[in-house]
């Protein structure tokens, strides 16, 4: 993906109708402060009036990010919950398949927590720069409607008519825990 070679091992995940399905952290990502990143490979190559997507959920069992394919919409997005929620989605169709990386700020001001993403950013050991974010959601605080506490677990979830594939799904601190590069045959010929 735009300059570099993601590592990837076999094996994804298919989604058909309303399947769900959740995976837990133990322990809980601390939201009260700090940054984390999350990334994965996606494709809904079937879409029709539904939605799909990965989301965080915190220890209430709230839903706090949503990455994907928002209901009713046919580009990729995201939608963030809790007071001052937000919703946006890109130019880019969700039957193209994507690497998709978003990193959610919390408490960056009083309560407020920044979620940016980047779909198809260059991978390299360097993060992408705020500002070639693809979607910007900004000023948000998860602490409201319910939504406070750890994030505890991810779900890859959909509506119906539609068929999703995720891959590589990661989530850490930093950037090189959700984008490790592989030597590229440029760089073995060096």
């Amino acid at each position: 993906t735009n300059g570099g070679n993601l590592v990837c091992t076999g094996g994804a995940a298919q989604l058909s109708y309303t399947t769900g399905s959740y995976r837990n952290f133990a322990p809980p990502y601390s939201t009260a402060t700090g940054t984390c990143w999350i990334s994965f490979i996606a494709q809904i190559p079937s879409n029709g009036s539904s939605w799909c997507g990965l989301s965080l959920f915190n220890t209430f069992g709230n839903e706090i990010v949503f990455l994907g394919d928002l209901s009713g919409a046919t580009n990729w997005g995201a939608q963030v919950y809790g007071t001052g929620g937000l919703f946006k989605t890109s130019n880019i169709p969700v039957s193209v398949q994507v690497f998709l990386v978003a990193r959610i700020d919390f408490n960056v001001s009083g309560n407020l927590d920044n979620t940016l993403v980047w779909i198809n950013p260059d991978i390299g050991s360097t993060p992408p720069e705020d500002g070639s974010a693809t979607l910007s959601l900004p000023g948000v605080d998860f602490s409201g409607s319910g939504n406070a506490a750890n994030v505890i677990r991810i779900r890859l979830q959909q509506g119906s008519n539609a068929y999703a594939l995720f891959d590589e799904i990661r989530l850490g601190k930093t950037w090189a825990d959700v984008s490790p590069t592989a030597p590229t045959s440029a760089d073995a010929d060096a």
